[in-house]
């Protein structure tokens, strides 16, 4: 199940160290020497598991948050090109347009249609309203 290469994959993988989700006294040989049973070995196993899982769920919600973190600051800075679409906001920040669409759907509440267009419209309406400073 683990093996020095799952901790090395974990290093690799997520630019982290197995210490960031297993803490920095984690020494698995130590650890295995101290089980009685398999089924505390099993146990520990599982545990491990949960905490990888938990870490490897926690960075994707990152990676997630990122890209549409990096579209929206886009759409806000480019929202008066009336040539931006979801291809050019996908393009900018590296990913499908596809995915992009459903990651920022799932973050905002909002597609990217809506949120150029409500951004369009407040823009509007601050120049409306004599406050050019968008």
């Amino acid at each position: 199940m683990f093996s020095a290469n799952t901790f090395h994959l974990i290093d690799h993988q997520f630019n982290s160290t197995s210490s960031c989700i297993y803490g920095t006294d984690f020494d698995p040989l130590i650890q295995i020497n101290t089980f009685e049973t398999l089924d505390d070995l099993k146990s520990w196993l599982l545990n491990l598991s949960y905490q990888a899982i938990e870490f490897i769920d926690k960075h994707k919600q990152k990676v997630r948050r990122n890209f549409v973190d990096k579209a929206r600051a886009y759409l806000d800075n480019n929202f008066r090109d009336p040539e931006l679409n979801l291809n050019k906001v996908a393009d900018h920040v590296y990913i499908s347009s596809c995915y992009l669409s459903r990651l920022f759907k799932e973050v905002t509440n909002y597609t990217i249609t809506e949120y150029l267009n409500k951004a369009r419209i407040k823009s509007f309406e601050a120049i409306k309203l004599g406050n050019n400073s968008l």
